[in-house]
């Protein structure tokens, strides 16, 4: 099954310049001498009669010598290296007495050996290696003094002389180590030589036996192929009878494999199809021949198919028979059939194991191409390997074993064909299907897996990813409850207690699917699903809880849009579209995860066009295109809760939406981003639109509305500025236009607060009234004074109501402004001033104030006073104070809510501050007492803050808030001067950070 055109070029040896051999000299066995200049060999230090190897291996590609292995000489190692035929001709000749030459070397070697054990026999005496040591050293000059001890220490009393003939003996010692070791290593060596000289031998003797081994190999391969021819170990079956095919028709094999689990579960398998459902497969495919014709096209064809292509889950039972079972089936999931049509019959042939490992029916382009490629290591760069490269006949040999693993499928349906006449009368009894000239004319090899060409269809993810992200407020989706429900869209209805690793719904699910309608809560998008309660009860009755239909997270510095799994709005699709996903192959592998959801979303569907379809030819008659038509209705349909349109009064705006789809559009709207019609006969153009914050620009669209009037064309209604991803209306039509792809990439990874055009322009100019920042101000300043009776109220009324066991004293906090760390970090960031109420009406003399205060709170006031009272000397003390700015990570709630934004707010006390000083007030641009510009200040009073540090690089720390973008608001930037003086925004001042000491 596997074509030599497949194959790199053909190969012709090349002339070679000396007397070529007899075809008989080479072969396994044979000895050459080089003669050449082939790699290193002829520099190589060579014996009398030359270096010469012995030939191991001959390699024969069809029909010619190719490729010769030689045996490495064994005084160079014990490797084989291989040599193209026009090498070894050219550089090697031909030794018929190269066995009695290589004796002769061995014999040599041995002479060697044994030379050197007579010498380890004989060793030398102490004068002779006295004398092989190399001249003492210059004795040093004599200074004229003896050396000289009684004869008690030392015999001779002569120091020196001792100590020479001790040291002479320490070198004997030594130099005769050393003509131990040599000889040792030198015998070592011998031997090793002696080993590789052994191992030639056994080559030699399996090199007279190659022959014959591939003749054996070659039979037994003839016995294997009868085998295959014979049917054993295959499994052959009837599935469907019938009349079959002409005698004209050729036998198409199909390349790609199939898989039954997704060819059958669009025909009453929708819950998939397993190995022990193959007993059901004849009555499947005789029930439905528009199965058998998209899995066989051909009236005489085969294909190869296994039961899934994924392992389904192993769910194994107590009783020893079942789980028995079940490991047959899990096998028979791993079997490759192969499928035979006949004209109206199919037959399927299970094979053996072997050929079951197959990818597909026979070999593609690629899978040839990656044997002749080679990789370098750690690289991309490939090259080929062609005849000419020594590598070939590996490569061929390789290609050859993968061609003969293809053709048992073709030895498989050779011999049915022969015996069981499964495929009918098309080509001649005894013909030989492995031959090529029966291929080109009996057979046609259709590249299925190859040659699938991109209809421009997304894929199902793709597909769900769009019709999720136009979900407006109004528009109908099919919901799958068990699929769509988990603990981002509906934590409510989860335990997530911390102390379990896993959540379990706490409801029980009262529908399977529901048809529900988008509603919006906050900015949010819901449905509303029916549940109940889980008890033992059986009155309970069921309520609707709020599923979310998009959700953010954020991960790796950017904040990404959520859509659950399992639902579909119905207004954003149509039937056409679900039947190209049921039907296309390329589509399927992950079936299970959207297909009862399609299959529940096409009924409905098929139902309302039937439903429809007498109002749609109504329209039709009435002189509107048949496209026209559909846009039309399905808008109206979308303003009117999905209902089936009927009467005079659908009759009539359908006709009039329809003759809105074909008006001209106004003049100028060329460069709009979207042109949308709505059901209420208005255009909505989407003009671009950005807006500068903190450096980066953010995308929004302005929304142009106009209405139309049947005397004056389109007129201009309204004008609005909307986040661009959701500026069109819920199923409006789109008529023109698409956005830029990173504008929209740009609103669906920033911050959700950058998302909402409001929220921006908060962060831009402040809430647009007093913030409060004088309440704290006027606290703050020891030469103004406050209503006493007023904040003695507040505190109380306060502390009442958050203290449980422990009496928490509040801090006066206001938001004064938004910041972002970096265009890198998504993060938002709320920067607060604060002050402590009580230690400041203590700082400014009310002390009866704050007793009476704590009289209220206090179960011992007097005790918790005064420590009070020591804490405000020690302040005064040290000239400190207990207010300052607070930053603090901002949430993706709208910042509309933030409780502290307008006037000043009483609040628990939390997160790091940086405190000013007390009674400071400071000339602006004075930076004596506070070096460093507001960014710098906030890197070293917020290092116990996680989301604004880098614990273990203090450096980096300061890099990043180095980046810092503040927006205060109005009245907060002299508030900062005021008391920190720092100008807010001093560009020189912050981009030399050196005169700031690290945090």
């Amino acid at each position: 099954m596997q074509s030599d055109d497949m194959l790199p070029a053909a190969w012709s040896p090349t002339s070679n310049a000396g007397a070529p051999p007899e075809d008989d000299t080479i072969v396994p066995g044979s000895w050459w001498r080089i003669s050449g200049s082939f790699k290193d060999l002829s520099e190589r230090e060579a014996p009398a009669h030359g270096m010469i190897f012995l030939m191991g291996e001959v390699r024969v590609i069809d029909g010619e010598i190719h490729t010769v292995v030689l045996h490495e000489h064994p005084r160079y190692g014990s490797d084989t290296f291989k040599v193209l035929l026009d090498d070894l001709l050219l550089n090697f000749i031909h030794v018929p007495e190269g066995e009695a030459l290589r004796a002769s070397e061995l014999a040599e070697l041995m002479g060697e050996i044994t030379q050197i054990t007579s010498r380890m026999a004989s060793p030398p005496s102490d004068s002779e290696l006295i004398k092989s040591l190399p001249a003492p050293a210059a004795e040093a000059a004599d200074d004229g003094s003896e050396a000289k001890v009684p004869s008690v220490l030392l015999p001779s009393g002569d120091v020196n002389a001792a100590q020479r003939k001790v040291e002479t003996a320490i070198a004997v010692l030594g130099a005769r180590q050393n003509w131990v070791e040599t000889q040792t290593a030198d015998m070592q060596q011998k031997m090793h030589l002696v080993a590789n000289f052994q191992r030639e031998k056994v080559a030699v003797g399996l090199a007279g036996i190659t022959e014959q081994r591939k003749t054996a190999e070659t039979m037994l391969a003839n016995v294997q192929t009868m085998r295959l021819w014979l049917g054993e170990d295959q499994q052959f079956e009837t599935l469907v009878k019938g009349q079959g095919a002409g005698p004209h028709d050729k036998l198409h094999f199909m390349q790609r494999m199939l898989y039954l689990d997704e060819e059958l579960f669009t025909h009453s398998r929708i819950d998939g199809f397993n190995g022990d459902d193959m007993r059901d497969l004849p009555h499947l495919l005789q029930d439905n021949p528009q199965l058998v014709e998209r899995m066989l096209p051909f009236k005489r064809c085969v294909t190869i198919a296994k039961v899934r292509r994924s392992t389904r889950p192993f769910d194994p039972p107590s009783d020893v028979s079942a789980l028995m079972a079940l490991m047959a089936a899990y096998e028979q999931d791993d079997k490759i059939h192969i499928l035979i049509r006949n004209g109206e019959q199919v037959s399927m042939v299970t094979t053996d194991e072997i050929t079951s490992k197959a990818n597909r029916l026979f070999p593609s382009k690629s899978e040839i191409d990656a044997i002749f490629t080679e990789r370098a290591r750690f690289s991309s760069e490939a090259r080929m390997i062609t005849p000419q490269d020594v590598e070939y006949s590996d490569k061929r040999a390789d290609h050859d074993s993968r061609a003969l693993f293809y053709k048992r499928v073709l030895l498989i349906l050779w011999g049915l064909a022969e015996r069981e006449n499964v495929l009918g009368d098309f080509i001649g009894k005894g013909a030989n299907w492995l031959e090529q000239d029966v291929h080109a004319r009996s057979f046609v090899f259709i590249h299925d897996e190859e040659g699938v060409i991109n209809d421009g269809r997304p894929s199902v993810i793709t597909y769900l990813e769009r019709n999720r992200a136009r979900i407006r407020s109004g528009a109908r989706v099919l919901v799958q409850w068990s699929k769509a429900m988990s603990e981002q869209s509906a934590p409510q209805v989860f335990d997530l207690e911390s102390q379990r690793s896993f959540s379990f719904l706490k409801v029980n699910l009262m529908e399977d699917f529901s048809l529900s309608m988008v509603e919006t809560r906050g900015e949010e998008l819901i449905v509303k699903c029916p549940v109940s309660k889980r008890t033992y009860r059986s009155d309970t009755k069921p309520y609707l809880t709020p599923m979310k239909l998009h959700w953010t997270e954020k991960a790796w510095g950017k904040y990404n849009t959520h859509h659950p799994e399992g639902f579909l709005c119905i207004d954003e699709t149509a039937a056409e579209d679900l039947r190209y996903y049921f039907n296309s192959r390329i589509h399927r592998q992950n079936y299970l995860s959207y297909l009862h959801l399609f299959d529940k979303a096409l009924r409905i569907l098929e139902t309302e066009e039937k439903e429809t379809e007498p109002f749609l030819h109504k329209i039709i008659d009435a002189g509107v295109e048949e496209l026209i038509a559909h846009k039309a209705i399905a808008l109206w349909r979308t303003s009117s809760k999905g209902v089936i349109p009927k009467g005079d009064k659908a009759y009539r705006k359908v006709i009039q939406l329809a003759a809105l789809i074909e008006t001209d559009l106004p003049q100028g709207i060329e460069d709009a981003y979207y042109v949308d019609l709505t059901a209420a006969g208005a255009l909505e153009v989407n003009y671009p639109h950005s807006d500068t914050i903190f450096g980066e620009d953010y995308f929004f669209a302005k929304v142009e509305v106009y209405t139309h009037s049947t005397r004056k064309g389109w007129q201009k209604k309204s004008e609005r500025i909307s986040p661009l991803h959701c500026s069109a209306g819920p199923g409006a039509l789109r008529l023109n236009g698409e956005a830029p792809a990173e504008h929209l990439s740009t609103m669906a990874t920033c911050h959700p607060v950058f998302r909402n055009v409001q929220a921006c322009a908060l962060i831009a100019g402040g809430p647009g009234k007093d913030a409060g920042i004088d309440v704290i101000d006027a606290m703050i300043d020891p030469y103004e004074t406050v209503d006493t009776g007023y904040w003695e109220k507040s505190i109380i009324a306060w502390i009442q109501k958050n203290s449980v066991d422990i009496v928490s004293l509040p801090h006066l906090r206001c938001t004064i402004g938004y910041g972002q760390i970096s265009q890198k970090d998504a993060g938002l960031y709320r920067f607060e001033a604060y002050v402590d109420p009580i230690m400041h009406l203590m700082l400014k003399g009310e002390e009866s104030t704050v007793r009476a205060i704590f009289d209220e709170v206090y179960q011992k006031p007097e005790v918790n006073f005064e420590a009070l009272q020591n804490r405000m000397q020690q302040v005064k003390d040290d000239g400190k104070t207990l207010c300052g700015i607070r930053a603090e990570q901002l949430m993706p709630e709208d910042m509309r809510k933030d409780p502290h934004l307008g006037a000043a707010k009483l609040g628990e006390p939390g997160g790091a501050y940086y405190r000013f000083k007390a009674g400071e007030v400071h000339v602006a641009g004075d930076d004596t007492l506070f070096p460093g510009s507001l960014r710098e200040k906030l890197a070293r009073f917020d290092r116990s803050y996680y989301h604004m540090r880098s614990a273990n690089d203090p450096e980096d720390w300061l890099k990043r808030m180095g980046a810092v973008q503040l927006s205060l608001f109005t009245g907060c930037a002299n508030f900062m001067t005021k008391h920190t003086g720092l100008y807010v925004g001093m560009p020189e001042l912050e981009k030399d950070a050196s005169h700031a000491p690290y945090p």
